[in-house]
């Protein structure tokens, strides 16, 4: 805005006056951030506070290089700032920039990779991820904050051990793409047998503990319910230490297999009542 403006020009001014007899020495090389190249990364100077405010060129892409001679920097300050003494200029007869960059180290790929592979939006009903990597090495990525694109899921799902590729953002830019040897777990509460469970048991009465346990391998789906509900009842044995599906689970009949009942069927105002056999 204007008044930013009319402070940086101010700023460029007071610095103007403190550098009319004080060299501006090139350097050979200088990193930048995304926002552009700055005429404070570029030199060294006893007084060069006001050099962070002026912007010389946009900065590098990702992973590239600009090469500037002491003339095209000179030429550059000249547009943006002509108030600063140029022909103070020594050092470098050239310049090397590229961006500033960091380590992106195995832990905190993995806590984005976790993020990213995540199933459902509540780890307490879709469990909780945790990966490790068993091969990275450390990458260069931009300083700041760092986003991941999974690009090619696993085909079967999650499993123990997968491989993934994804890709590395920086805002809106492209830091590169990758791939990943992982290990994996999904921890989730599951309701487990204590005892051996027999077919017909009522969920109720049966031994049962709530626990969690790493269900990443299961490709058969665990029962979910929170509630030991009377009205449910195992179709199918359990062994002492096993996980409970949801197949072994099912609400309890109403009405037994050949069990004699009474059946009304109603019309209008008449209704017909006979004994009937269950089949």
């Amino acid at each position: 805005n204007q008044t930013f403006r009319t402070w940086s020009a101010f700023t460029v001014f007071l610095t103007v006056l403190s550098t009319q007899a004080s060299p501006i020495t090139l350097r050979p090389e200088a990193s930048v951030e995304s926002i552009g190249i700055f005429l404070s990364e570029l030199v060294s100077s006893v007084d060069d506070q006001g050099f962070s405010n002026i912007h010389l060129a946009p900065a590098p892409r990702w992973g590239q290089t600009v090469k500037l001679s002491r003339a095209e920097v000179i030429d550059l300050v000249s547009k943006a700032a002509p108030l600063v003494p140029t022909q103070n200029f020594t050092g470098a007869e050239s310049i090397t920039i590229s961006r500033h960059s960091r380590n992106l180290d195995e832990a905190e790929l993995a806590e984005l990779l976790t993020a990213a592979l995540q199933p459902g939006s509540d780890p307490e009903r879709d469990g909780r991820l945790s990966v490790r990597l068993t091969r990275w090495s450390p990458v260069q990525v931009p300083v700041g904050k760092v986003q991941l694109v999974i690009l090619d899921k696993p085909a079967t799902g999650l499993a123990a051990r997968f491989s993934v590729r994804f890709q590395l953002k920086s805002e809106e830019e492209s830091v590169g793409t990758y791939s990943a040897f992982l290990e994996a777990n999904l921890i989730r509460d599951v309701w487990v047998a204590q005892s051996t469970i027999r077919r017909g048991t009522p969920v109720d009465e049966a031994d049962l503990v709530r626990e969690p346990r790493d269900i990443i391998n299961l490709r058969v789906p665990a029962w979910t319910e929170i509630a030991l509900d009377p009205s449910f009842h195992f179709v199918e044995g359990v062994p002492a230490g096993a996980v409970v599906f949801d197949r072994a689970v099912r609400p309890r009949p109403v009405i037994k297999r050949m069990q004699l009942v009474r059946a009304v069927v109603h019309s209008g105002a008449m209704s017909i009542s006979a004994r009937v056999q269950a089949l």
